[in-house]
């Protein structure tokens, strides 16, 4: 299946905006993981972000950091 500029612009308009700022830049790298060569310019242009941001998003998803246990994390909320 062919994945299409405005197909994932009309996912990330109707998902971003119930994830916090994490979950966001999560769903960013793996989907940019997903697209593979110009992965990361296309979630870029579609959901808004900066190239940096889905760069580094896409290094987080590959390195699969998780929290530890008992680490308090803050995360800003989305746009309600």
């Amino acid at each position: 299946m062919e994945v299409t500029e405005s197909g994932l612009q009309e996912m990330f308009a109707a998902v971003l905006p119930l994830l916090d700022e994490r979950q966001r830049r999560l769903l960013a790298g793996a989907q940019a993981r997903a697209l593979g060569h110009g992965g990361i310019g296309m979630v870029a242009r579609t959901a808004g972000m900066s190239r940096t941001t889905v760069s580094a998003a896409l290094a987080e998803v590959r390195e699969g950091r998780r929290r530890t246990a008992g680490c308090v994390l803050r995360v800003r909320d989305g746009p309600r």
